[in-house]
């Protein structure tokens, strides 16, 4: 889940395009290129306001299912 610009609620990061805004750590990042990682087990952090920062972009520390 991140943040976009503009947007109040994080989106799922599938829904995340190249040119899309997000929030970073020193201001506004542009996607310039999308990848995957896959790899095995699952980590749901937690934080006292449902936010983390990870790698300089700000993300929700909420999950979201998407498909199956």
């Amino acid at each position: 889940m991140l943040f976009l610009e503009g947007r109040a609620n994080p989106v799922p990061a599938l829904l995340v395009k190249v040119g899309d805004v997000i929030a970073g750590a020193n201001g506004p990042r542009v996607v310039t290129k999308i990848g995957s990682v896959a790899r095995e087990g699952f980590y749901a952090p937690h934080s006292a306001d449902g936010r983390i920062m990870v790698d300089g972009v700000l993300a929700s520390a909420y999950t979201s299912f998407q498909g199956t």
